[in-house]
């Protein structure tokens, strides 16, 4: 298959609109194997991205995790919406690939999702753990001086971010942000 390569790729996208979900599957595991290569990651990427708008979610999150393998860079404006996915399963693969792709436009809205009232554990360390790896602090830290520092939803956004900052490496946390966190 990776011989082939770019010549299955339109092959694969209309695979991924078939009616039966395992067909649509396979294909999106096909096309996340040749996102990996260099040579076919462009067009396999860009077929993949149509697979996020899938109606199961397991193949959405499936279509998100193999983006964050690919060989090239993904728009963080596709991976945007699938930060406010209905199903958490789907949320916390988007966080992982927009930490794993270090798609430093997406700090933002990964420090807004923490605001979610019903944010679980899993998906708070998914956030803090994408926002370590792409490991900003300046941008991080903007973030964290925009926070308002009342109410229990800010308080956990605030604390989720100095924790993040203070995983990255080389960065210190003031004596003030150590006390907060």
């Amino acid at each position: 298959m990776v011989k082939r390569g770019s010549e299955l790729i339109p092959e694969l996208r209309s695979a991924i609109r078939h009616a039966n979900p395992r067909v649509r599957r396979q294909a999106i595991l096909a096309l996340g194997r040749l996102a990996q290569e260099a040579a076919s990651a462009e067009p396999a990427v860009a077929a993949l991205t149509n697979a996020l708008n899938d109606a199961e979610s397991d193949l959405r999150q499936l279509a998100c995790r193999c983006l964050g393998f690919s060989k090239v860079s993904v728009d963080f404006s596709v991976l945007s919406p699938l930060l406010r996915d209905v199903s958490p399963h789907v949320r916390r693969q988007a966080q992982a690939t927009v930490g794993r792709k270090r798609i430093s436009a997406g700090v933002q809205a990964l420090a807004d999702c923490l605001l979610r009232p019903d944010l679980d554990l899993s998906e708070r360390h998914a956030i803090v753990y994408a926002l370590v790896e792409i490991g900003d602090e300046e941008i991080l830290r903007r973030v964290l001086e925009n926070c308002p520092a009342d109410g229990d939803l800010h308080l956990r956004q605030r604390q989720s971010l100095l924790m993040a900052i203070s995983q990255i490496d080389d960065v210190e946390l003031s004596r003030t942000e150590a006390l907060e966190a």
